[in-house]
């Protein structure tokens, strides 16, 4: 019976065997290594993100949700990664050698964990301060959109003295400026909706601006109407007879004769209601005057 030699064969396959073992533990360590690194930058980035100071509410309301779900899933999410490249980093020890610094990321990954708890209690304090701050913005805000809008009532009851047809050129400088701060007045509420919204507050609601709004721009749009009508009439009446165009002059007569009568209406309706109501700024029966003269000369 031969007797077969397979020492040199076994040897052979441990070898073969050892290579494909070091090969795929230097894999997994590779893979270890970035696996720190990426939890450690993922601390970083939660330390940088919870540290930040922010400029406006909708960044300090943006950052305290993402803040809400570090603490409540991500941490959970990162401890569970950290255990488990601690068990691999077990793993490795027994079949290789780790470098220093790899063993050094590893701690400090750990170290990241538990030192990550005072940037959270860092965090919560800031956004507490930022957030009182940025609420007394926004009562200071509205503040003082009240007291500009209670500020404008008293000069735009000029309005009601805006009568006479040759100053309807001054008249319209007027409401230019009005309707300019009636932007910005809305300007103002778009700005203060939004914060209310970021804090969950109840939207305001701004009567006086409405009522600023319903008085003054009705009477602008028929200001402007009656320059347009009167430029239209002035030529007429003053440039060369034979360059009129009969139908050009009916239509246009016409199509400003049912303007003047839809605004005559509404004008009517509106001092009738004002006689009737206690609203906020009232037009006087003197107010149609403007509407008057250029309907007398239309019809």
């Amino acid at each position: 019976m031969a007797i077969v030699n397979q020492s040199d064969a076994i040897g052979s396959l441990r070898k073969i065997v050892e290579r494909y073992i070091d090969r795929i533990a230097n894999h997994i360590a590779i893979e270890h290594r970035r696996e720190i690194q990426r939890i450690c930058k993922e601390f970083e980035e939660i330390k940088e993100k919870a540290l930040e100071i922010p400029t406006s509410t909708e960044q300090l309301m943006t950052n305290g949700e993402y803040m809400t779900r570090v603490k409540t899933e991500i941490i959970d999410e990162l401890r569970d990664k950290i255990q488990i490249t601690m068990r691999i980093n077990a793993y490795l020890v027994e079949l290789m050698e780790l470098p220093a610094d790899q063993i050094e990321l590893q701690v400090e990954s750990v170290n990241w964990y538990f030192r990550i708890q005072s940037v959270f209690e860092i965090n919560s304090t800031n956004f507490e301060q930022y957030k009182f701050s940025f609420e007394e913005k926004l009562q200071e805000v509205t503040k003082q959109l009240n007291e500009k809008m209670e500020d404008m009532i008293p000069h735009i009851a000029i309005i009601n003295d805006m009568t006479e047809t040759e100053k309807f050129r001054d008249y319209i400088v007027v409401l230019h400026g009005y309707i300019d701060q009636i932007f910005v007045f809305e300007d103002y509420v778009k700005w203060i909706n939004k914060e209310e919204v970021l804090f969950k507050f109840p939207k305001s609601q701004y009567a006086v601006l409405e009522a600023i709004k319903s008085f003054v721009v009705p009477f602008y749009k028929l200001i402007r109407l009656c320059m347009r009508w009167l430029r239209y009439y002035n030529v007429w009446m003053d440039g060369p007879f034979e360059y009129l165009e009969p139908h050009f002059v009916e239509s246009k007569t016409d199509e400003f004769l049912k303007e003047f009568q839809k605004t005559q209406k509404y004008y009517r309706n509106r001092i009738k209601a004002d006689m009737l109501e206690n609203t906020l700024c009232k037009f006087k029966v003197i107010a149609s005057n403007a509407l008057h003269c250029c309907f007398m000369v239309l019809v």
